[in-house]
């Protein structure tokens, strides 16, 4: 995930309909010139999305309903305008995303002056960065630049949810486990001290402040208070643009009482991370780190993964079911919050192209108790 400064809003060019329309051709044609062989594109002329894809035709069309899906439901949601802009989707090779990413480790991330998103993570991360598209067109028409916490806090709560007849749902992840063992020690930051934050200082905890952010954000959202603190943080901005005030005001509570509230209720939580069943679910594989996420080394004889022969060496593994995994103990705690049998989506990198592999898991050890 990356963290793109913003400036203050400014006026769009162009938003009359057919002029977007025009514009969404042009933008098409230009990427598939710079880009080059082996890219297909797409317009969504009713959501103002343009598609550049290098993944196969299966997984685009999956992700563009995904992306579709989440637009409309945002919208319904949180962010209820319409894109005043065409927003980009760039899902590039491996080869050409390097060329072009300001962040080494970053899956995905969205370049606010271009309202262009590049992703290699066709799940939770490319989830984060549509976030951000639509969060930056809502602070355009507010005339708004809001607080890093704010933008963050949005773009983890959307990035893992189940779709409802209500809306999204934000489902808990395997933050919630190492932010509960941050608190305990007392080193998560002060929520005040949050949100003021600058990206320097946020960027340098990311993974803690991430976490935060997001359980903040899902604080407000079990409270039924995520769309009255939204409407409250816009209404207040310009009095006070870190967002304390706001969160004051629906809880009518000082910030002090807040923060001891979320802790009692964070530290309730049950982790979704603990295995669950008492045989473990295992992949059956060798893995290293590497610069983009897990590689793949070998596949143990015997194991699920052998048998099927869908995952070779040499494949890194971006994430499992939806859930990122950039470290060996990512993916061991997402492959053990399964149950043994199951069904799992993969998303890899093989050959320098991002695509998915559905792989039955197979049946480890007992359980330690």
């Amino acid at each position: 995930m990356g963290t793109a400064a913003q400036g203050p809003a400014q006026s769009a060019p162009g938003n009359d309909p057919a002029n977007l329309d025009e514009q969404a051709k042009r933008l098409a044609k230009e990427q598939l010139e710079r880009l080059g062989a082996g890219y297909v594109a797409r317009i969504d002329p009713q959501r103002r999305i343009v598609y550049v894809s290098a993944i196969d035709p299966g997984n685009f069309q999956r992700v563009t309903a995904l992306l579709s899906m989440q637009h409309d439901l945002l919208r319904r949601q949180i962010f209820p305008a319409p894109l005043g802009w065409n927003v980009t989707v760039i899902f590039p090779t491996l080869n050409d995303y390097r060329r072009r990413t300001p962040l080494a480790k970053a899956a995905g991330f969205y370049h606010h002056p271009s309202r262009t998103l590049y992703s290699v993570s066709l799940s939770d991360v490319l989830l984060h960065e549509f976030t951000h598209a639509l969060h930056h067109n809502d602070q355009h028409l507010s005339r708004q630049q809001h607080a890093l916490w704010v933008i963050e806090g949005f773009a983890t709560l959307f990035q893992r949810c189940k779709p409802t007849a209500a809306g999204l749902e934000p489902q808990n992840d395997w933050s919630l486990g190492d932010l509960q063992e941050t608190v305990k020690a007392g080193k998560a930051c002060k929520l005040a001290e949050l949100m003021t934050m600058s990206q320097k200082a946020f960027l340098e905890k990311a993974e803690t402040h991430y976490s935060q952010v997001r359980w903040v954000m899902m604080y407000l959202y079990r409270k039924g208070k995520l769309p009255e603190f939204y409407a409250t943080y816009k209404a207040t901005w310009a009095a006070d643009a870190t967002g304390r005030k706001a969160l004051e005001k629906v809880f009518a509570q000082d910030l002090d009482k807040i923060e001891a509230d979320w802790t009692q209720w964070l530290l309730e939580l049950e982790p979704p991370w603990k295995p669950g069943y008492t045989v473990k679910a295992r992949l059956g594989v060798r893995m290293k780190p590497c610069e983009d996420g897990v590689e793949i080394t070998a596949l143990l004889r015997g194991s699920a993964a052998s048998q099927t022969h869908l995952l070779r060496p040499g494949d890194v593994v971006l994430a499992i079911n939806a859930q990122q995994t950039p470290t060996p103990r990512d993916l061991t705690a997402a492959v053990q919050a399964c149950k043994p049998g199951q069904i799992v989506d993969i998303e890899i990198i093989r050959d320098g192209k991002v695509t998915t592999i559905k792989q039955v898991l197979g049946v480890g050890g007992p359980e330690k108790k």
